[in-house]
């Protein structure tokens, strides 16, 4: 996990292109070999960023699904979810950049696992869509009873007319 954390902290300061294992090392407080037993070089340790914060993504996703919350509060929580693992967590404000500096099977399984992320947060916004619909067309059928607790607002922004206008001004 430190690892992660002090290669996310070279990538951010240097760049992907310019860090090198030696600066994540010495970041890390490691030896370069040590670093080399853990990780075959820089791409991977990109990879693991990127896939560490995506699954924090998706268990944020799993998790408001599985709440009884309505769908814009199971959003809110997935939203401030993503946030915080993109400030909080040094290696996922990895998690967004460079994904095109990953080898091709590697670039794969993020964008894989990406749009996994994105598709579960579209669904999400499509429920909540349709709930909202629903309830609008419930609401609009003849015979529909209001709910007494909100006030009754029909009319109410409507200018009154303007020939009762000037009637009131004559008198």
């Amino acid at each position: 996990m430190e690892i992660l954390r002090a290669a996310a902290r070279v990538f951010r300061e240097r760049g992907f292109a310019e860090a090198g294992m030696r600066e994540i090392a010495a970041e890390a407080d490691l030896s370069p070999g040590i670093l080399y037993h853990y990780f075959a070089g820089k791409h991977e340790i990109l990879y693991f960023c990127q896939d560490r914060s995506l699954d924090r993504m998706l268990a944020a996703v799993e998790s408001a699904r599985a709440s009884a919350a309505p769908a814009a509060e199971k959003l809110r929580a997935i939203l401030v979810s993503h946030v915080h693992c993109l400030l909080d967590d040094v290696e996922g404000s990895v998690a967004h950049l460079a994904v095109e500096a990953l080898p091709n099977d590697l670039r794969a399984r993020i964008v894989a696992k990406r749009d996994r992320y994105e598709r579960a947060i579209r669904s999400l916004i499509a429920e909540g869509i349709a709930l909202a619909r629903a309830r609008l067309r419930r609401r609009s059928e003849p015979g529909h009873a209001r709910d007494p607790r909100r006030p009754q607002l029909d009319g109410a922004l409507v200018p009154p007319r303007r020939a009762a206008r000037r009637g009131r001004r004559g008198r």
